[in-house]
């Protein structure tokens, strides 16, 4: 339904156009169109930027995720879901080109 949204915002037809060209009744365009209707936007990062740099030392240092996570929860003390670390840490990863485990075997 994203895609519908986006294209109804480039192209700027009336619902029935925008209904017919995508194949749906007007009554689902009307409330995809709707500033009610959640966007499916991607989830943006939890972590400040100055926090993000203590990351990529910690990364840096060798430290896993969770090693990472616990510094920062005992020694730090401050709260970060362990879920943002490992995706911080999976990106650090994809940046400098590391694979990540096949963990499945």
């Amino acid at each position: 339904m994203g895609q519908v949204k986006t294209d109804a915002r480039r192209n700027k037809g009336t619902l029935r156009q925008i209904a017919d060209q995508w194949g749906l009744p007007r009554w689902i365009i009307k409330r995809v169109l709707s500033p009610h209707f959640p966007d499916r936007t991607p989830a943006t990062s939890t972590i400040p930027s100055e926090q993000h740099s203590q990351l990529a030392g910690y990364y840096e240092q060798g430290m896993t995720f969770v090693q990472a996570w616990h510094d920062l929860v005992d020694n730090q003390d401050s709260w970060v879901p362990i879920g943002s670390l490992q995706r911080h840490f999976r990106q650090f990863d994809a940046e400098r080109g590391k694979t990540q485990p096949d963990l499945g075997k």
